[in-house]
């Protein structure tokens, strides 16, 4: 079965995989708003695409200069 990005989606385990991060920090970054999820249930999905569209947009972004 060949699956569009549009009908792939992505739970809090997959986000933390893919972006190397604890399960508990994915998971506060959906409730705050900063990956843009969907709450469906006790679960944050998003599609893939809209996951793609995300990142991309994260790696244009500047990184804040670190404090002494």
């Amino acid at each position: 079965m060949d699956e569009k990005d549009d009908e792939v989606y992505l739970n809090t385990e997959d986000l933390a995989r893919i972006l190397r991060k604890d399960v508990a920090t994915i998971q506060r970054w959906c409730r705050d708003g900063v990956i843009p999820t969907a709450k469906l249930g006790r679960s944050y999905m998003i599609r893939k695409c809209d996951f793609d569209e995300w990142y991309e947009e994260q790696k244009k972004r500047p990184v804040a200069a670190a404090k002494a």
